[in-house]
């Protein structure tokens, strides 16, 4: 893991990633409540990895961000439902995923250096 400091120039192109990242995990987060919802179905990691592309094109910034960093944010959408439900089936207070505000979702995950 590195701590970077960037310029100001890379650090508006940081946080317009880590705006697009925030918005696709709120759309995951919501895509997966509502597929529970209205079909009573569990979409899964892959169902929501396939939507990126399709996502993409009604949203054209989201090609701004590097496709792996996209993966992982619904890959991080799987991982706290996960959570969650290892926390029901223990018997431990659950607490849902929640949706991220402004200023709450601040990594970026690169699979490959």
């Amino acid at each position: 893991m590195y701590r970077i400091f960037p310029i100001k120039q890379a650090l508006h192109a940081l946080e317009a990633a880590l705006d697009e990242c925030r918005w696709l995990y709120n759309n995951t987060l919501g895509f997966r409540k509502k597929a529970w919802e209205d079909e009573n179905r569990t979409a899964n990691y892959y169902e929501t990895k396939r939507r990126i592309p399709v996502l993409k094109v009604s949203r054209p910034s989201l090609s701004t961000v590097h496709s792996q960093v996209l993966q992982n944010v619904t890959e991080r959408v799987d991982l706290a439902f996960q959570a969650y439900f290892r926390r029901v089936k223990t018997g431990e207070t659950p607490g849902y995923p929640r949706f991220k505000g402004y200023g709450r979702y601040d990594s970026l995950t690169f699979t490959q250096s």
